[in-house]
């Protein structure tokens, strides 16, 4: 099994990446991910995100980047294992998600988005957001900008 380093070593490997918190966990690993599920994310007005996508990282440090977000936004800060990083298989029928392109800048890779739901074998693996994630992608960040 591959460390999270060598992950962010390998970044053209046949996966992307999905965050999500740990409550809905077990329902994704049983069901897979579905589109129109409720959205932890909604405008000022209180309208939703985008459309109900599936939204992914084709890179994990992208996908380490959201989960601590995710983590900040949601759970002050406390990486005490409610944010999930799913490995997915990358089956392709992918588009590019361009909702967020302030938060976008700085990215590893592509941000991607479907309506079509991903069955529970595709998925690979769930792993929590740590702080040693974090490190390492701050460290790759910085290493862009040598």
């Amino acid at each position: 099994m591959k460390t999270f380093g060598q992950w962010l070593e390998n970044v053209d490997t046949p996966f992307v990446f999905h965050v999500t918190k740990k409550e809905y966990l077990p329902k994704i690993m049983k069901e897979g991910l579905k589109p129109m599920q409720t959205s932890n994310w909604v405008t000022t007005g209180g309208d939703r995100h985008g459309q109900g996508e599936i939204y992914v990282f084709e890179d994990e440090g992208d996908a380490v980047k959201w989960a601590f977000k995710m983590d900040w936004d949601l759970y002050k800060g406390s990486m005490d294992g409610n944010i999930f990083i799913l490995k997915i298989k990358n089956t392709g029928e992918w588009e590019p998600d361009n909702n967020s392109p302030l938060e976008k800048a700085g990215a590893f890779g592509e941000w991607l988005k479907r309506f079509r739901a991903v069955p529970p074998e595709d998925i690979v693996s769930a792993e929590t957001i740590t702080q040693e994630m974090v490190q390492a992608v701050v460290k790759r960040s910085n290493a862009a900008y040598e």
